[in-house]
């Protein structure tokens, strides 16, 4: 995992709970050091959103893509050592993720509560 390019990658950044956990993020990576990537479907949205947040002292990358899209995953999910999504239903959206981060190496993490996934 040496070498990645972002140390957490926010996907689903511009929903209700994505835009607080970006918030957060960017205070703490700020603080640590750690550099932190945004990302979604909607590139308005997440340049707004990056306008929106704190000033970490270092770009915040923004990514867009699709969920759907396995190669778009598989890229993502090689350039950083974590990915948090907010990005649900998951059982829709997330499954293919997981599958990339899980041959990539990449850590994983999210907030579902869907017991059905």
């Amino acid at each position: 995992m040496a070498g990645r390019e972002f140390d957490i990658f926010l996907w689903g950044a511009t929903g209700a709970t994505g835009r607080r956990a970006a918030h957060h993020l960017a205070r703490r990576c700020a603080d640590c050091g750690l550099a932190l990537a945004i990302g979604g479907r909607n590139e308005t949205k997440l340049q707004a959103l990056r306008q929106d947040l704190p000033d970490m002292g270092r770009p915040i990358a923004v990514v867009t893509g699709d969920s759907h899209d396995t190669a778009f995953m598989e890229d993502m999910s090689a350039r950083t050592h974590v990915v948090a999504s907010t990005a649900g239903p998951f059982a829709l959206y997330g499954s293919g993720l997981v599958a990339a981060c899980a041959r990539n190496g990449t850590h994983y993490c999210d907030l579902s509560a869907e017991p059905q996934w």
